[in-house]
């Protein structure tokens, strides 16, 4: 197995000013790469981003002053419609890439393809968990050069080089270097301090989601009426929602949505969303989208359980709804359970960091890091 962390002693070779492109499908993946970006600009390289255009994606890049250009749009449903859709944004984006014409790509899309056709080097940063139509898409569509997941997950894929790390994908950009801001209880408009749960929904609109069902409305409305008698709830959805549930709906802007999570009481969720929370501090209900055999999706990824097994996230059936409300209650009601979270984040840290560090050095100095590490792995066996 080869891993990321053997690049900790390894001193960088290339030392040239490298032209790198980003490509970003959602919000998560932007404050990740915006976090890599900032580190890779100030060590002198050129870094440009392409983001899809999906949710609060261009609100997020304009507050953090990034210089970007735009592919895509979320215009298709089903099976059929997210493989048609991955097709039309690689037709898009394929102009912008030649003119651009970077030295290396960098993202989780599937545009490696772009690189093997224009033979520049390319590098997958992804969760890692080959399931259903995601397991397709790794295996036939992306044909990046390598791919660097957690340790947590199993993907593999003949002929391609895997580099696993010992942590998740959200302390890249949840870790140190962030800081709460205040300022989201005056968009809440409630006092400092003030008890709260987040409630997130998704639409189930990605390639990754087809076939997969979660909370219905009527389920959500249970949930809220039962909880808001003693706490404030509000919620951040994907989907449209009926008007008994518009007063909860939380207006705020995008960049605030780390620190809506962090102070909050409870968050309880359908999307990764969860493990953000969790590793902000916050106890964390995780609704696991089911299959169409009524199986738990999200306990067959690495990701989800390793949060599951560490005790920072609990995983429950999106039709268990009267369990999901009993144990948002039993947090809710227990004035330690942030306390009792956060201690429990503090012993999974202590063998899981950011491995922001050692992304940079492995960019910057390709493909010497990735044949050193190819030489260790060889050497070790």
């Amino acid at each position: 197995m080869i891993y990321l962390e053997n690049l900790a002693s390894k001193e960088i070779i290339n030392y040239k000013k490298l032209k790198i492109l980003f490509i970003i499908p959602a919000p998560k993946e932007l404050y990740m790469y915006n976090q890599i970006g900032l580190s890779l600009i100030k060590d002198g390289h050129i870094v440009k981003y392409l983001i899809r255009d999906f949710g609060p994606n261009k609100i997020i890049a304009k507050h953090f002053k990034i210089d970007y250009y735009l592919f895509g749009k979320n215009y298709f449903r089903g099976l059929f419609g997210k493989i048609f859709e991955l097709l039309f944004n690689f037709l898009t984006t394929f102009k912008l890439i030649v003119n651009y014409r970077p030295d290396i790509i960098v993202g989780d899309t599937l545009f490696g393809f772009p690189s093997k056709l224009l033979r520049i080097p390319s590098i997958a940063i992804v969760e890692g968990d080959p399931i259903g139509l995601s397991y397709l898409i790794f295996k036939h569509l992306y044909q990046s050069d390598c791919f660097i997941i957690p340790s947590c997950t199993n993907l593999v894929l003949k002929n391609k080089n895997i580099i696993k790390y010992n942590g998740i994908q959200e302390l890249i950009y949840i870790n140190d270097n962030f800081k709460a801001d205040l300022k989201i209880y005056d968009y809440l408009m409630i006092s400092e301090n003030t008890p709260y749960v987040v409630i997130r929904l998704s639409n189930l609109g990605m390639s990754h989601d087809v076939g997969l069902k979660t909370l219905t409305i009527e389920g959500v409305e249970k949930i809220v009426s039962v909880l808001k008698k003693q706490i404030k709830v509000f919620i951040s959805s994907e989907k449209i929602l009926p008007n008994s549930l518009k007063e909860n709906i939380v207006n705020i802007p995008p960049y605030l949505y780390h620190s809506l999570l962090h102070y909050a009481t409870l968050f309880i969720g359908d999307t990764a969303s969860n493990v953000e929370a969790a590793l902000l501090g916050t106890p964390s209900i995780q609704i696991s989208p089911i299959n169409f055999n009524g199986n738990l999706e999200f306990k067959k990824y690495g990701y989800f359980s390793l949060c599951e097994n560490n005790k920072l996230i609990r995983i429950i059936s999106p039709l268990d709804v009267n369990n999901i409300i009993m144990v948002s209650q039993e947090i809710i009601n227990n004035s330690d359970s942030k306390l009792i979270h956060e201690n429990e984040l503090k012993n999974f840290l202590k063998t899981r960091k950011n491995i922001n560090n050692l992304i940079i050095k492995f960019i910057e100095d390709y493909p010497n890091s990735i044949n050193y590490l190819l030489k260790i792995h060889k050497n070790s066996k």
